[in-house]
């Protein structure tokens, strides 16, 4: 059997930064352990992103030192690339300038040169808006900011006048600012906004089309296309990177040919010829999806809202080709594997092309991502021969690969003790409770993998249960509560979260239910919520903050409101009364369960009013916030004030004491 810990969780002060020396903190669970590829190495991440270190390599890095590195690494990159495109773009440049002075002395424009113009036209119509004539401090900023990095007089410098000298030098001193000046002294977001259009409106100069209209058509396209994701980046930071990938963009667009992933599906799927402007627009959109991924992994180790965005609209397009709908399940699954397992936007779509090649029905390929979902494969997976799914797919033979995939996963399942481990320790279950689970699970993957076509025929879930369940009722109401996951999120809930659901239903005997310190994955605490409803009980969701309450009352109530079952959330600038705890289920957080709880106790006792029986679910985070609970709707209670100070103490108590055992 495998380790119960990490090696990391006993290593004291020899568990230290191999660059700056300092200790890092013990990583005492495989739940705060995971894997990831980062700049194209695969990396374990410790604490979410505390402190890494490369498979097969012994040294750890901290953040700060991980990423300097990266840093370090890219900044030489990326200085060899920038000489290389500057250097295509400078000949691409000339050639056509002396094209040009060549057109001119014979008084002759070849088709070529008339594209040309009729771009620079919409180009210039786009970006009159800005232009100097019309006093506009959103354009002037940038206006001066160029002209003071191409040393040109900003009265000589117009965005609807670009010669091919100006573009040089305007493309030259973006590429100062965007990765050299700007890094550590960012500029205001109305300048990177400004600078998005613009470079939005270059990359429309590659589009080969002589159709003016045309061309002004996919201008408005794709600018729209780019303020939508704009919209999601959500701080100036973010802004930031989006404008760096806008230029890779227009560099990669500028100097390569080549047809993209996106195309290659968009050809497969595709019922008729496709036209110049739509593969433009896809290629646009797949060239920036990977600039995105370039620029956001050397700053985060998580894939951005803006990102799945981009993605989103990309795979809009491709289920939307020549007006017609088809391909959106398999798409939708697609996006999950992003938000859900761990998949980037460019190797999710690696995928797909894989997949479309090989397999003309949907069926086939929604039947390979169920799996994928089920078992909680990530893109660093490998089978028994040391083959990512990638690489298995590329190498097999489409009508045998399914059996062969399922046969790999379970022999896999079957030799996963650390997981099986961990959740026996956790619930401190026997051996005979650990094979239900098994069981459990095992029958519900295999009749969720063969009832894909009913998976959004979910019904609301009976209330004439006495919570004694037996197994076949178990899988009976785990596979309707999948249904509901998918039927409501596009994504199968995984094999861990399902053996996690089995484990706490058959651990927690108590009625109502009472669980303290549940692990923190929303999904399993409302598949476990929902159970609790199934006994006659009601239930109170405990979380770290008012905020995040709202957050997944909102994400999760599609996914009760199709079991019929009531959902709202405590949080006080939404409810100002006890009628929230008429729902089924409430949200929250524990200053204001612990607040209401003590208000609505005093009103029992001066009031006579019925007493609340409710069971609840406190989460993991909760425990770590005691210190910081203010209780401030306490303090305007006369009657309740005095209980202030004990409450904070005693929460404070709880904090420490969780610290201690952790």
């Amino acid at each position: 059997m495998g380790n119960k810990l990490p090696t990391e969780a006993n290593m004291g002060n020899r568990l230290r930064c191999a660059r700056c020396d300092s200790v890092l903190p013990p990583c005492r669970s495989f739940d705060d352990l995971s894997k990831r590829k980062i700049d194209g190495r695969n990396q374990y991440v410790f604490n979410r992103g505390e402190y890494y270190r490369e498979f097969n390599h012994s040294q750890y890095f901290c953040s700060d030192c991980f990423y300097s590195l990266i840093r370090d690494r890219e900044k030489k990159e990326r200085e060899q690339e920038q000489r290389q495109r500057r250097e295509k773009l400078s000949q691409k440049l000339q050639r056509s300038q002396q094209r040009a002075d060549q057109q001119q002395q014979q008084q002759q424009l070849s088709r070529k040169s008339v594209q040309f113009e009729q771009k620079q036209s919409v180009l210039k119509q786009q970006l009159n808006e800005f232009s100097p004539d019309e006093p506009d401090e959103f354009s002037d900023d940038l206006l001066e900011v160029l002209s003071s990095q191409c040393d040109v007089p900003i009265t000589s410098l117009s965005l609807s006048l670009l010669s091919d000298a100006q573009l040089r030098q305007i493309m030259s001193a973006m590429d100062s600012l965007l990765f050299e000046k700007w890094i550590d002294a960012r500029p205001p977001i109305n300048i990177l906004q400004h600078a998005q259009v613009f470079l939005t409106q270059l990359c429309i100069l590659t589009l080969k089309t002589s159709e003016k209209a045309s061309i002004q058509s996919v201008s408005n396209q794709v600018q729209s296309l780019v303020q939508t994701i704009s919209k999601s980046a959500h701080n100036v930071f973010e802004t930031f990177l989006l404008t760096q990938a806008l230029y890779l963009t227009v560099m990669h667009l500028f100097t390569e040919d080549d047809d993209s992933d996106a195309v290659h599906i968009a050809k497969q799927w595709a019922e008729g010829d496709l036209s110049a402007e739509t593969l433009f627009v896809l290629n646009f959109l797949y060239t920036l999806t990977e600039s995105l991924q370039n620029v956001v992994g050397m700053a985060s180790v998580f894939v951005l809202k803006m990102e799945i965005q981009c993605l989103r609209l990309l795979l809009s397009i491709l289920t939307h080709l020549n007006g017609k709908d088809a391909h959106k399940e398999v798409a939708e699954m697609h996006i999950s594997l992003v938000q859900t397992n761990g998949w980037s936007p460019i190797e999710a779509l690696t995928l797909l092309k894989l997949l479309s090649d090989r397999y003309a029905e949907d069926a086939s390929i929604s039947k390979i991502l169920t799996l994928v979902q089920v078992y909680d494969v990530s893109p660093m997976w490998k089978d028994n021969c040391e083959r990512s799914l990638i690489e298995a797919i590329e190498l097999s033979g489409p009508e045998h690969f399914y059996t062969t995939f399922l046969e790999t996963l379970e022999n896999q399942d079957l030799d996963n003790y650390d997981a099986l481990a961990a959740l026996r320790e956790s619930w401190n279950f026997d051996e005979s409770v650990m094979k239900r689970v098994l069981t459990i699970t095992n029958n519900t993957s295999n009749t969720l993998q063969n009832s894909q076509n009913d998976a959004k025929d979910v019904q609301a879930l009976r209330r004439d249960f006495d919570g004694n369940f037996d197994d076949n009722q178990m899988q009976e109401m785990l596979t309707q509560l999948c249904k509901a996951v998918f039927h409501t999120k596009g994504w199968w809930p995984s094999r861990r979260q399902m053996m996690h659901w089995s484990a706490a239903v058959l651990a927690e005997k108590s009625q109502p239910v009472k669980l303290v310190g549940f692990e923190e994955d929303p999904c399993i605490t409302a598949m476990i919520a929902a159970v609790q409803i199934c006994t006659g009980n009601k239930l109170d969701i405990v979380l770290s903050s008012g905020a995040l309450s709202e957050q997944e009352t909102k994400e999760w109530s599609d996914f009760y409101k199709v079991l019929g079952i009531s959902v709202n959330t405590n949080r006080r600038n939404t409810n100002e009364s006890f009628e929230v705890y008429e729902a089924d289920i409430v949200y929250g957080s524990i200053e204001d369960f612990v607040t209401d709880y003590l208000q609505y106790s005093f009103e029992v006792v001066e009031a006579g009013r019925p007493q609340l029986i409710r069971g609840f679910i406190i989460e993991k985070g909760c425990l770590s916030t005691g210190r910081s609970l203010k209780f401030s709707r306490l303090k305007g209670n006369e009657a309740l004030a005095s209980v202030v100070e004990e409450l904070q103490s005693l929460m404070g108590k709880l904090s420490s004491e969780e610290m201690e055992r952790v």
